[in-house]
């Protein structure tokens, strides 16, 4: 169980919440979790999921954490889940196990993430990064696209 739990935490911290439809005790799970999880909480899950991403073969080479600190971030996440469930939420936590199974944990854990990563999607310095992308796009091509599908650009056409 501590596995699948450490697994299904990891994958839905950054998953698309709402590939499955959540119940009502998953859904008080989720707000209490969001709820009780400080910025620096959010902060942490988001370092864990990066860390863990960062092993990848693909991603290894842009990352730099040494064992200590992988260890580290670790620990810090595995208090932060044991928190947040055993502690802070426990109610909500058992009724949703109870009445709609163990993906309630994937599923409000999942929001959390969401809610994280939009908090880190919000920084200056990552919104530009971000942003960064178009500046290598072809955007007669996407205009193209848009046009095909049906999609008038207002801009062009007068509108406001």
């Amino acid at each position: 169980m501590r596995r699948f739990l450490i697994s299904t935490i990891a994958a839905a911290s950054m998953a698309a919440p709402g590939l499955a439809h959540a119940g009502i005790y998953t859904d008080e799970m989720s707000k209490c979790l969001v709820r009780s999880a400080t910025p620096q909480d959010q902060s942490d899950l988001v370092v864990w999921v990066f860390a863990a991403m960062g092993s990848h073969p693909s991603t290894k080479a842009y990352v730099t954490i040494n064992p200590a600190q992988r260890v580290e971030i670790t620990k810090k996440a595995a208090g932060l889940m044991e928190r947040l469930l055993i502690t802070s939420c426990r109610k909500e936590t058992v009724e949703a196990i109870k009445y709609e199974g163990s993906s309630a944990i994937e599923q409000s854990f999942g929001v959390l993430g969401q809610v994280a990563m939009r908090s880190l999607m919000g920084d200056p310095s990552v919104a530009q990064n971000f942003a960064a992308l178009g500046e290598y796009v072809d955007e007669s091509k996407f205009e193209a696209l848009s046009k095909e599908a049906g999609v008038v650009d207002n801009k062009k056409s007068g509108d406001k």
